[in-house]
């Protein structure tokens, strides 16, 4: 019985803590979240991923489901801090599938920074011709923190790229 998992308690606690975490995620993601949600996807209907790949809201034309097909996320994930939770320049729209529930998700997961999510991005853009355009031309249906931080390194990538030695 001494090997049993039933008498340990540390066997517990890391289910005591997810549902902790699930709890708390709830109560933040509650009327307050969806009026906030709601106001930031009419203020920015366009899906960054996509976006920066020459698509719009690709995932959100696809799916023909009842429930909302674009998203407001945590660009930074919040992991249940209050702050970074309600911080608006922290907030992008996606595509809820794939582009949240799938590419995002995947990216957290692995552990993969903000910076690396934003150079993902930048790799989109600068993948296809004229997507650079598309994106500047969407400028204002794309939150402006998230703009700089997607065209201030492709405008120095660009400009290092154009000069040639003397």
């Amino acid at each position: 019985m001494s090997g049993s998992k039933g008498g340990n308690p540390m066997a517990t606690a890391p289910r005591r803590r997810r549902v902790h975490h699930t709890l708390r995620r709830a109560s933040l993601y509650g009327r307050r979240w969806g009026k906030l949600s709601g106001q930031f996807v009419r203020e920015y209907p366009l899906c960054v991923f996509c976006l920066c790949h020459g698509k719009l809201n690709e995932g959100a034309t696809r799916n023909a489901s009842s429930t909302r097909d674009l998203v407001v996320d945590h660009i930074e994930p919040h992991r249940g801090n209050e702050r970074l939770f309600w911080e608006w320049k922290n907030l992008q729209t996606l595509c809820r599938f794939p582009c949240h529930d799938q590419v995002k998700q995947q990216h957290e997961v692995a552990g993969k920074s903000v910076e690396q999510w934003f150079a993902l991005l930048r790799r989109g853009i600068m993948s296809k011709p004229l997507v650079e355009q598309q994106v500047m031309s969407c400028a204002e249906l794309v939150p402006a923190w998230v703009l700089v931080r997607l065209t201030r390194p492709l405008a120095s990538i660009l400009t290092r790229s154009s000069q040639t030695p003397d």
